[in-house]
């Protein structure tokens, strides 16, 4: 909860759960399948706005 919040923050987040864009409450700007193992994982990559000066 408090991740989505983060305006401006870039977020790396690994994880197995498949549905994890849905709880997180919104869509990665980039995604990569790995494996750890024989697990699927994928990386999800949100890329934080530009700051204001």
């Amino acid at each position: 909860r408090h991740l989505r919040y983060a305006d401006g923050w870039k977020k790396y987040i690994i994880t197995s759960e498949p549905e994890f864009e849905h709880y997180f409450g919104r869509r990665a700007d980039k995604k990569r399948k790995l494996y750890n193992g024989m697990i699927k994982c994928d990386y999800y990559m949100f890329l934080g706005g530009r700051q204001k000066k």
